[in-house]
């Protein structure tokens, strides 16, 4: 999660999301089975942050047409 501290836009903007929002997004990021996955997951959700957008749910940490 460093990465996404080092992003101050996108950092300030999650944790002011509630706290449920907050945890079901980083055990949607923690529970890809693999690196790859996790990495591309936490990258779409510093981006969403950064444009202070919300995903809609948790699944939605997937590319627009493509699987997690």
């Amino acid at each position: 999660m460093k990465q996404f501290q080092t992003n101050a836009a996108a950092w300030t903007f999650f944790q002011a999301q509630p706290p449920g929002y907050r945890k079901l997004t980083v055990h949607r990021i923690l529970a890809a089975k693999g690196a790859a996955t996790r990495a591309k997951r936490l990258a779409l959700l510093i981006d969403a942050s950064a444009q202070a957008r919300r995903l809609a749910t948790a699944t939605q940490m997937e590319a627009p047409g493509g699987a997690s």
